[in-house]
């Protein structure tokens, strides 16, 4: 029986109570079931296995085994070759977390996520794409952009994700599919230093793009009533300067609109009226009042 200097620290017990110590002692408690197994294993043929021991001081902890025969001076004996492998179980348990919490993301974000390989096939997408696409994630990972979309939406989604992995730089792109509108991030997954995938997030902004719509005719609305005002009609900034000006304003000072905007009072007219129109626009802007 011999253990090294390692085995000693590891386990806590002094050196002489190491190597008379029954070999079952160094195995947590319920681990003893597969025991004489691989003991039989190890003499037979060798074997690697995975179990967990407990130190003197009664703590536990996973080791890795690699256990065969071995015959010194005509005697026969058991080598084993014991790792701690506590480091790489915890490591294992963090990726496990980590993916587990990227499973639920997938499952349940209100943003459609993907990831792509360098052959512009999805590897991973969020649930919602089978509400997006019409079938189970089941039938669509794995197949390329050709057999999901439409021909040119398609190719031009191959042409960007083709860019981002051979420029290694995000990009932003604008779609139409299924009469909605999605502004798309995309961005590469470095792998040993190269882009080996194509990932990114994809937003519906369908009702954002029909507020802006609404807003922009309203707008329009607006500036249509304002030009047919046969009174003089302006808006002016914090700093006195036009913003807004009817034709009505044109026509009085005798100078278009691009020659008014941003421009005070006392810059397209006479100083009489500009002196006196001048302190009612300071009154309005400190009182908030009509003046």
């Amino acid at each position: 029986k011999e253990a090294n200097d390692r085995a000693v620290a590891t386990y806590g017990y002094p050196r002489d109570s190491l190597i008379s110590l029954n070999i079952r002692k160094l195995r947590a408690p319920g681990s003893l079931s597969d025991f004489d197994d691989y003991w039989k294993k190890a003499y037979e043929e060798g074997v690697i296995f995975e179990t967990v021991h407990r130190r003197a001081d009664g703590s536990f902890f996973p080791v890795e085994v690699s256990s065969r025969r071995v015959e010194v001076e005509g005697a026969m004996w058991c080598q084993s070759i014991i790792r701690d492998i506590s480091d790489r179980i915890k490591t294992e348990q963090n990726l496990h977390f980590s993916q587990q919490l990227f499973d639920l993301f997938l499952e349940y974000s209100p943003i459609f996520v993907f990831v792509k390989d360098a052959q512009i096939r999805s590897v991973y997408l969020s649930r919602n794409y089978e509400q997006m696409l019409g079938m189970p994630l089941t039938e669509v990972l794995g197949k390329t952009m050709d057999e999901l979309f439409p021909s040119e939406m398609a190719k031009k989604m191959i042409e960007d994700d083709k860019s981002v992995l051979r420029e290694g730089k995000p990009c932003e792109v604008v779609e139409e599919f299924a009469g909605k509108t999605f502004v798309t991030t995309k961005f590469p997954i470095f792998v040993e230093g190269e882009a080996a995938f194509v990932a990114g997030f994809t937003m519906d902004i369908t009702a954002q793009k029909k507020m802006e719509q609404s807003l922009l005719e309203k707008n329009l609305q607006l500036q249509t009533v304002i030009q047919m005002l046969p009174d003089l009609f302006y808006f002016k900034d914090m700093d006195r300067r036009y913003t807004i000006v009817n034709k009505a304003l044109e026509d009085f000072v005798g100078l278009p609109a691009e020659a008014i905007l941003r421009r005070h009072s006392e810059d397209i007219l006479p100083a009489e009226w500009a002196n006196q129109i001048r302190p009612s626009d300071e009154e309005a802007l400190l009182t908030g009042s009509l003046v």
